[in-house]
């Protein structure tokens, strides 16, 4: 019977509000506890690289991702690691999860949003994304790109998972 009332007002709330509120899953990766939509799945970051640079630890999305491993360092400036998906397919979200080392901003973290621009860090407008967050917090740095349809809906599902990030130290 319990069951039962449970979908009923799920129906029922979906009903009422017009969409449905995604499921959620509260997972620990790379030592950073994690809430997101049941939806995206944990992808490893390529492996880090002696001679430092910002190396992704992890990657949440919807979408199949192929993680290459990153350039060595060659000079004093490191290009980055390559996209591990050549192009956004429609709906899709991919956030890139990356030690920050000392930078740190005050809680609540602050979330910066966007169109892509060559100005904004990450490979986000060259896969075909339309929007991109961004926000520093406890030595992490969290990307996060977007492409519609579902743009506002991905919006506040990343917004949830920054508030949810518990980093271990």
């Amino acid at each position: 019977m319990k069951k039962l009332i449970l979908v009923v007002a799920s129906v029922a709330a979906v009903a009422c509000s017009g969409t449905a509120s995604p499921q959620l899953i509260t997972e620990q990766i790379a030592g950073h506890s994690v809430t997101h939509p049941a939806a995206w799945t944990a992808v490893p970051g390529p492996s880090a690289l002696s001679g430092g640079g910002l190396i992704p630890a992890f990657y949440l999305t919807n979408t199949p991702l192929s993680v290459q491993p990153c350039p060595e360092q060659t000079s004093q400036s490191f290009i980055g690691c390559a996209p591990p998906i050549a192009s956004l397919p429609a709906g899709a979200v991919l956030v890139t999860v990356s030690s920050a080392g000392n930078l740190d901003e005050p809680l609540p973290p602050l979330i910066e949003a966007g169109a892509p621009t060559d100005a904004w860090p990450g490979p986000c407008r060259s896969i075909g994304g339309e929007r991109q967050l961004s926000s520093v917090l406890e030595g992490v740095i969290v990307s996060a790109c977007l492409r519609g349809p579902g743009l506002d809906a991905n919006d506040a599902a990343v917004r949830a998972m920054i508030a949810s990030m518990n980093i271990a130290r």
